[in-house]
């Protein structure tokens, strides 16, 4: 675990620990809601195709 208030920097820590240093840096950028939104709705229309096979969850 890489521990931002250390005396040892964190590029060391992260050479210590076997990780990139970029990795430890990298903070990933928040999802707008307009873009959850319409992941949402394709997900639903994904999983309400009916698909060969398949056991459906409504006991038919």
């Amino acid at each position: 675990m890489i521990d931002r208030n250390h005396k040892l920097s964190i590029s060391r820590q992260a050479k210590a620990s076997g990780v990139s240093s970029s990795s430890v840096y990298y903070l990933p950028k928040p999802i707008s809601k307009d873009i959850l939104s319409l992941c949402g709705g394709w997900m639903n229309r994904i999983k309400a195709i009916p698909l060969p096979g398949a056991v459906c969850c409504n006991g038919f």
